[in-house]
């Protein structure tokens, strides 16, 4: 009687032998199912889940009237920050703050120009808008 090669049944095989070799060692079942699990419950308490957040610095020109202005207020991930202007540049340029935004309302138009001004010392992206 001759029996056709399975894959399928190699593989489960080799789980199988694989499981109950890892099963019979105390030491192999905590370091490979409760150790990560120890890790993953103190790492996650300590992020504590609020996410990031980024401070950011409003120029004094800028329009606070406009749409833009509000929506920006409503982000939980930035932080705006309202300082002198000497502070706030040499907070941008220690990396203390991430961005300086002003905001233009064009004349005559619905349209507005933003500015983003930002220092080495964060790193900051190619921000066009």
């Amino acid at each position: 009687m001759e029996h056709k090669y399975n894959q399928f049944t190699a593989m489960f095989a080799i789980a199988k032998a694989s499981l109950k070799a890892t099963f019979r060692s105390p030491s192999s079942v905590f370091f490979s199912l409760g150790f990560p699990l120890v890790f993953i419950f103190v790492f996650g308490f300590v992020g504590s889940g609020s996410g990031i957040s980024v401070d950011v610095a409003m120029a004094k020109t800028a329009d606070t009237t406009s749409t833009f202005y509000k929506v920006l207020q409503q982000v939980h991930a930035l932080h705006i920050v309202n300082k002198p202007d000497s502070e706030i540049h040499t907070d941008l340029r220690n990396g203390d703050i991430t961005a300086l935004i002003d905001i233009e309302k064009k004349p005559g138009d619905s349209l507005y120009t933003i500015q983003l001004t930002s220092s080495n010392a964060v790193n900051p992206q190619n921000v066009q808008i």
